[in-house]
């Protein structure tokens, strides 16, 4: 008997590249055109890195 794939089965795994864990990785919400914009700049070699931190609530 198959199930029914959920929709969390189907998000792509993250994993933090510091720890190796995937306890701590979050998806951080990013306007699409941001995505864009980070892409074009790679075509013209330029590397854009984001610097995030946690913020308590």
């Amino acid at each position: 008997q198959q199930e029914a794939a959920t929709m969390k089965d189907r998000l792509p795994k993250m994993m933090c590249h510091v720890c190796k864990t995937s306890t701590t990785c979050h998806a951080i919400p990013m306007p699409y055109v941001t995505r864009y914009l980070v892409n074009e700049l790679a075509a013209m070699n330029i590397k854009v890195t984001f610097d995030v931190e946690k913020i308590s609530c």
